[in-house]
């Protein structure tokens, strides 16, 4: 499980994946409650970035910090595992 991260993923925005497979397409996001994520702008072009992302055949899994952490990782791992075997 040796993810890339910051991958550039759109072939014209400057968006990135926190962290991703690209052979597998498939991109994980870690939410956070940053100031740029809890205003409607922020959430507005998460959102832009998303749909792009999935209009282009990425898959996206959505995890908070907590779960990356010492308590939740295990769980955390086995769902991105499941995801890439699909």
């Amino acid at each position: 499980l040796r993810p890339t991260q910051q991958h550039k993923f759109h072939p014209v925005r400057n968006w990135r994946f926190d962290f991703c497979w690209p052979v597998a397409k498939l991109a994980i996001e870690i939410q956070g409650f940053g100031p740029g994520h809890n205003s409607y702008l922020g959430m507005q072009t998460d959102y832009e970035k998303h749909n792009a992302a999935l209009l282009l055949g990425w898959r996206i899994l959505y995890f908070m910090a907590h779960d990356v952490g010492p308590y939740n990782q295990a769980n955390t791992l086995s769902i991105i595992n499941i995801m890439l075997r699909k």
